[in-house]
This record gives structure tokens, C-alpha cells and sequence, in this order.
């Protein structure tokens, strides 16, 4: 009972709550069809008849993906093998994203090449030294740390932020050029237990570890939220304003490129290099396989 409870304590009560909900739907679909409650390690004949019932009922296929990763939680709790290793449920996942297309997120994945295109274009937007490294060090440490953009803006000055980065959660190497965050607190952490994520030196025009060491200098030593702007956390408006106007000016589609856009591309390039499930779940602070949803593979051109 005291091991139940300390998995059960893993994860936050949101994600809590979301995992109940969907092992629910499981269990009454099991129910209904099968006359019986659902039991796990779970049934995979059962299980492959619920995802083809979920597509009939035409639930988009990251929903799909959260239900399944709830699932899978509760199954490896009780030493269950992992559904994503299941090859029917891995290739029926794969079908069922295909089928799908008109309810896929339609958020493209920004590329490194189109990285550093933003990081130029800011350059012809703005005339004031300040906001442009403040912009450069945003779109490249949103990129190579996976950034949410909850982790770097506030939507309102008056409302506390919880998840946003402080001064003090970044380090930059003098030797090494490694740049070191530590998260003290994300979408679905645990209490009291921070993620530090390292990130190597990049090759390319803007160079992380040197575009955040100018912005420090220009920042100052004020404590507080690690990006500020008028001496205040930069705003979601804001950023989101100056991105859609980067994106315009190097020509793409605004509709389809969006703050979030970063983490999709950087969890998709991830992948491309053969970065492990493992690895990939850490470097996005990701607790479940949710960050299956951001591989774009299909549509990365580097």
C-alpha cells in the first residue's frame, strides 16, 4: 500500500485527475462490450478495440495518445509491459495518425535553419540593441531547452507564474560554454524535485551560450525573471507579437508557426539525431510518451 501510494504521488494532481479519467473511459468501454470491469496487466485485445472505438468516435489522435499514455502509467505500476512496445498497438497508433490528418495539429515544427532566419529578422524589426538580444536569447534558448512558453513569459503581471525561469536558474560555463537550467518547477513536476537539463555548445550563425551571455550583460544583475523587458517578466503578448512579426518577414505561414512551434522542432530534430525515449522525456520534462505528439519527422526539412 505505501509503494501504491508513493507512485501515486509521482505525478500531480492535475495529471492525477486526467489519468483517472481516462483509465475511466477504458474501464466503462470494457464494461459495456465485455461485461466486465478491466483489469491490468491489461487485456491487449481489449485494448486494441478501444483505440479503434475512439477513432469511430473520431477523437483526435493526441487525445488518443494521452489516454494511452494514462493507461500505460496504471500498467507499468503493477510490472506490466509497456503498450507502446505492444506491435499492434504501435502500428495501429501509426495507421491511426495517418487517417487523421484533418485533425493533426497543425503547428509546424521551426527547424534550426529557421531558427537562426528568426534571429535575423529581428535584427530588421526592431532598432533597439537591447530588445534584439532579448529576442535572439529567447527563440534560441526556447529551441534548445524545449522551452513552454509559460517557462519564459507571464500573460499578466498582476497573476504569479510559478513555472517561470529566474535569473538564478541559469549558468553558462566559462570553460565549457555549457549552458545549465534548472527547472524548480514545469507542467506536471513533481513538488520539490527540480530537472537541470545541460545543453552543449551549438555550431551555426547565433551561438546560444554567446547570444545569453550578452543578454546577461545587458540584463544586469537584477533578480527576478531571467528575461526581462522595461525591467518587468516579458509578457505572452509580446513575445508571441515579435514572433509572428519574425515569421512574416522571413516569409512563412503564421498561421502554422506558433511559440509552441519551438519545442515541436526541437523534440522532432531530437529524435532525427537518434536521441533516446529516454533522453528526449528529459530534455522536454516530459512524464509520460506525450512527447510522441511532437516528432514531426514528415515534415522536418533541417
Amino acid at each position: 500500500m505505501v509503494t501504491k501510494r508513493l507512485i501515486q504521488n509521482s505525478i500531480c494532481q492535475s495529471t492525477k485527475k486526467s489519468y483517472i479519467k481516462s483509465a475511466n473511459k477504458f474501464n466503462n468501454f470494457v464494461n459495456y462490450y465485455y461485461h466486465k470491469d478491466c483489469s491490468f496487466p491489461v487485456n491487449f485485445t481489449h485494448l486494441q478495440q478501444f483505440v479503434a472505438f475512439l477513432h469511430c468516435a473520431k477523437i483526435q489522435p493526441s487525445s488518443v495518445q494521452t489516454i494511452l499514455s494514462a493507461i500505460n502509467f496504471i500498467q507499468k505500476s503493477v510490472d506490466g509491459p509497456d503498450i507502446f512496445q505492444h506491435f499492434f498497438i504501435n502500428r495501429i497508433m501509426m495507421g491511426y495518425k495517418k487517417l487523421s490528418i484533418s485533425h493533426s495539429d497543425a503547428r509546424q515544427p521551426i527547424t534550426v535553419d529557421i531558427l537562426f532566419q528568426l534571429c535575423s529578422a529581428i535584427n530588421h524589426i526592431s532598432t533597439c540593441t537591447y530588445t534584439k538580444i532579448l529576442i535572439q536569447s529567447m527563440f534560441l534558448l526556447s529551441f534548445y531547452a524545449l522551452l513552454r512558453v509559460g517557462e519564459i513569459t507571464v500573460t499578466s503581471q498582476l497573476t504569479p507564474n510559478p513555472n517561470l525561469l529566474m535569473r538564478d536558474n541559469l549558468s553558462i560555463c566559462p570553460s565549457t560554454g555549457q549552458v545549465t537550467v534548472i527547472f524548480t518547477a514545469f507542467k506536471h513536476s513533481v513538488p520539490g524535485s527540480p530537472t537541470t537539463l545541460v545543453i552543449s555548445p551549438n555550431s551555426g550563425l547565433y551561438s546560444l551560450p554567446i547570444t545569453l551571455a550578452n543578454y546577461l550583460r545587458q540584463r544586469g544583475s537584477l533578480p527576478g525573471p531571467l528575461f526581462l523587458y522595461k525591467k518587468a517578466a516579458v509578457s505572452r503578448n509580446f513575445y508571441n507579437n515579435i514572433l509572428q512579426q519574425c515569421l512574416k518577414f522571413i516569409g512563412l505561414d503564421q498561421s502554422k508557426y506558433k511559440t509552441h512551434s519551438f519545442r515541436i522542432g526541437s523534440a522532432t530534430s531530437a529524435a532525427e539525431r537518434g536521441i533516446s525515449a529516454l533522453q528526449l522525456q528529459h530534455m522536454g520534462r516530459w512524464r509520460s510518451n506525450a512527447y510522441q505528439k511532437y516528432i514531426r519527422i514528415h515534415s522536418f526539412k533541417i
